[in-house]
């Protein structure tokens, strides 16, 4: 009687634990616990806009920066997203590349809300209506346009971003000269590669740049000529973020470059699977989770996401 007890209690303990396992492996398997109880948070949101990439920094001082601004076609959904996290302004606008996923919320973003500082490039080897109206916007405002090389930097507290691209000369292809940031609070390292293909990764790699990062946002949202197997193994992320729409007809992320990335070890958290990405630390440790959706959440599921 004993023994036939003691095994329905061993059989109960194992299915909790399976439950547990279940329950967070699903959510975010790679969760570190960051101190919440305090502002020395640094949150980082890999902002779900389908095929496009718009990545948001919220620093512990309460300044924000926002690199990219997605499609055209995601614009009022970036600027509702903001909005629902309390952001009415932005204080450092930085557009990575004049490629339209990357810079097609902008003139939605000025319109609704204050831009303080805006970086690009300054590169103008790319021809579209949308890149040209920036241009003529942005760039004719020098109190609050700059542009950006690698060695520049911006401290703000503790947190230091530095860029590692584009380096010069460029290369004069407009993926391969995109912006690189690299966030570092304490221990903690953040690396945002833009749309930088295998060409771009070798000349950071070649540069004297630090690149090893805890965290690092897939180039290219996972095409098959980025995340090259030597970049991954220098980089050596933990976490691997890939910015991508659902079916997309690129069909990216691309099956070999994902292969790659699952190789280097990294957890990978997807934009078009997981929604919006939620990265906090405090510098020390590190968490990471995913909300499907910001918006009338309550209204839809009944409950947050």
């Amino acid at each position: 009687m004993n023994s036939a007890l003691s095994n329905i209690k061993s059989l109960l303990l194992y299915a909790c634990l399976l439950c547990l396992l279940f329950t967070y492996g699903c959510s975010a398997s790679r969760q570190f616990t960051a101190n919440k109880n305090n502002n020395d948070l640094l949150r980082i949101y890999f902002l779900d806009v389908g095929q496009g990439e718009s990545t948001l920094l919220i620093l512990p001082d309460g300044t924000n920066m926002l690199i990219d601004t997605g499609s055209p076609a995601a614009a009022p959904m970036l600027v509702d997203n903001l909005m629902y996290l309390g952001i009415n302004r932005i204080d450092h606008l930085i557009l990575t590349h004049p490629h339209d996923d990357h810079i097609g919320g902008i003139f939605n973003v000025l319109h609704e809300m204050e831009v303080v500082n805006m970086y690009d490039n300054s590169f103008d080897n790319f021809k579209s209506n949308l890149f040209w109206d920036y241009v003529r916007v942005v760039r004719n405002d020098p109190a609050r346009y700059q542009f950006l090389r690698a060695g520049d930097s911006l401290v703000v507290g503790d947190i230091e971003i530095r860029v590692l691209n584009p380096i010069i000369p460029p290369t004069g292809n407009i993926n391969e000269d995109s912006i690189v940031l690299r966030v570092s609070y304490g221990d903690i390292g953040i690396l945002l590669t833009g749309d930088v293909r295998s060409m771009g990764e070798k000349r950071i790699l070649e540069s004297d740049h630090t690149v090893k990062s805890n965290i690092l946002k897939i180039g290219h949202h996972g095409d098959t000529g980025a995340s090259s197997e030597n970049f991954l193994n220098t980089v050596a992320p933990e976490v691997a973020v890939i910015s991508a729409g659902a079916d997309n007809k690129y069909v990216k992320p691309h099956g070999d470059a994902l292969s790659r990335i699952h190789a280097s070890g990294a957890d990978v958290f997807r934009t078009d699977v997981h929604g919006h990405i939620i990265v906090e630390t405090d510098g020390t440790t590190y968490a990471v989770r995913t909300r499907r959706n910001f918006l009338h959440s309550e209204k839809k599921t009944g409950g947050n996401n």
